[in-house]
């Protein structure tokens, strides 16, 4: 059989035995060999050995029964990236590094067709990717080092079968078997303790498809619809990083930057000929949340005193709080900024650059607004040139800028943590979820299920040498089911990392590499960001 059919075979199963919600007719099934033996595959997964079906007549080659083996176990995320950064066959390049290690035939001779025996090795081999099943891979680019790392095999779904009869001598079991299968159903035989065997038809993906199959089927006393015995197996868990050595700086680029409010990492990466990449810090709409401080200019009020990191050349990255105090220098004296390039909500004041970094800030739009066009300055004899831009300000704080008649203001910031000073790039995020080596559970502020869930995870940690930014994929039963902040502080500190940082994390987790994503979206498709961590760049201008 051609790979192109085999493959369509594949999907069939795949969607009949794994996905929810399935409406197809189990009469297509057994159409041939190849549907009734990744049938037995996917027995294996979910109850932890074969069920016994008729299977004669397959025909496929080692490596296509081994590539659809590894979509049944959720391993095609991996196959399907491997192509762009593996120099060889993806299918060796996973199955020579995986553990266990695939039966040695199909890695030695995939192209050949697969035989009886090849099948009893290939379903021992998943009876014991149950329990264990990891993959480590690792490649070299022209500035960083990019990490891949999958373990366990994908988590069972609801599942109904027909349980028809049980209790049946071998003989009479495998005549009923023969029957039904040359009939079209999607029979088995399950193995009961005392030694006889139950016939069964499915499994099916919903309930209502077991009913509608249990409906067409031949009627016999006690038959009844029932969920299928299923053998808890390791959960899968996806993750990649990047590592940057000491002194190599990533670039924050913004989305605004290619005529966007919010654009996708991989646009941005594409438009910027990076490297890497990797979202960065919280946002609200077109607005991050948080301090954010780019080629250190600070772009961005802090967010109450939620963690950060400050990068700067040559120097050990700062972990700490990344709360800042703004205030503005007039020549009638100082008064407190509250937003920087928002717009400001009632009683506050806020300076919006004239570059407009995040499209469409939100706030008040009114008349309430009063606008005075001048030039900020950034602290004490800065190299950086003065900003131009607005000042504004909302409700009674409109009185305090009657005074303000200069054409130039300075800013002046206050850290809460000092080592933040002078910092090329801050990025405030949160919560800190490991310190000086110890797990972190100081809230920050986030929610319980922020914390305590298991989603989709971006951070960034200090090993002492490298800094590793790692994007774990979640709420993918079958590639991946995330981590909550202590299984991730638990991930990073098993990498040797002593200072970690979260950062946005959900639907907006994404990691970059060369010329395509290596992570997968749990949305199915890529959130929108303000901004993105980029590594080796083409040259660009965050005012422009």
């Amino acid at each position: 059989m051609k790979k192109t059919t085999f493959c369509l075979v594949l999907l069939f199963t795949i969607l009949c035995f794994l996905q929810p919600g399935y409406a197809g007719s189990p009469l297509t099934l057994s159409s041939n060999g190849n549907g009734a033996l990744l049938a037995m595959f996917s027995d294996t997964a979910r109850e932890g050995s074969p069920l016994v079906r008729k299977a004669e007549g397959f025909s496929a080659t080692r490596g296509e029964i081994l590539e659809a083996v590894y979509e049944l176990l959720g391993w095609g995320h991996e196959l399907r990236v491997l192509p762009r950064i593996c120099g060889e066959d993806p299918l060796f390049c996973l199955s020579s590094s995986v553990r266990p290690r695939p039966p040695e035939p199909f890695l030695e001779s995939p192209q050949e067709r697969a035989t009886q025996e090849d099948i009893r090795l290939l379903l021992e081999w998943v009876s014991e990717c149950r329990t264990s099943m990891v993959w480590n891979f690792s490649v070299e680019g022209k500035a960083l080092h990019l990490r891949l790392h999958k373990e366990g095999i994908a988590a069972g779904s609801e599942t109904w079968e027909v349980c028809l009869e049980k209790g049946l001598e071998e003989s009479a079991a495998l005549e009923k078997l023969a029957g039904l299968s040359e009939a079209g159903w999607p029979a088995a035989l399950r193995k009961a303790p005392d030694g006889l065997w139950d016939l069964i038809v499915g499994p099916y993906p919903s309930f209502l498809e077991a009913s509608r199959a249990f409906a067409a089927l031949p009627r016999i006393p006690g038959m009844h619809m029932t969920p299928p015995p299923f053998l808890p197996a390791s959960p899968p868990l996806f993750w990649a990083a990047l590592v940057s050595e000491n002194g190599l700086l990533p670039e924050i680029r913004l989305a605004s930057e290619i005529g966007k409010s919010r654009a996708t990492l991989s646009e941005l990466a594409q438009a910027f000929e990076a490297e890497g990449g990797i979202n960065g810090g919280f946002f609200s709409g077109p607005v991050p949340i948080g301090t954010l401080v780019i080629h250190g200019i600070l772009f961005h009020q802090s967010y109450g005193d939620r963690s950060a990191i400050g990068l700067a050349p040559d120097r050990a990255p700062v972990f700490g709080n990344g709360a800042v105090e703004l205030e503005v220098e007039t020549e009638k004296g100082t008064f407190r900024l509250d937003r920087l390039n928002e717009r400001p909500r009632p009683g506050e004041i806020s300076f919006l650059f004239e570059s407009r970094p995040f499209r469409d800030p939100a706030g008040l739009e009114s008349e309430d607004v009063m606008e005075i066009p001048l030039d900020l300055e950034l602290g004490e004899g800065g190299s950086n040139p003065p900003i131009p831009g607005l000042l504004a300000a909302s409700g009674k704080t409109r009185d305090g800028l009657d005074s303000v008649k200069e054409s130039r203001i300075r800013l002046q910031t206050a850290w809460s943590d000092r080592n933040f000073e002078g910092r090329d790039l801050v990025i405030q995020a949160g919560p800190a979820i490991v310190r000086n080596g110890q797990i972190n559970g100081e809230p920050e502020s986030f929610s319980e299920d922020t914390r305590l869930g298991r989603h989709p995870r971006s951070m960034v940690g200090w090993d002492g040498s490298s800094l590793w930014w790692i994007v774990v994929d979640g709420r993918n039963p079958s590639h991946s089911m995330g981590l909550t902040l202590e299984e991730a502080a638990g991930l990073a500190l098993s990498l040797g990392l002593a200072d970690v940082l979260n950062l946005d994390g959900g639907g907006s987790s994404s990691l970059w590499w060369k010329d395509g994503l290596v992570s997968s979206p749990s949305g199915g498709s890529e959130r929108p960001i303000p901004y993105a961590i980029l590594f080796k760049t083409a040259s660009g201008n965050v005012f422009k």
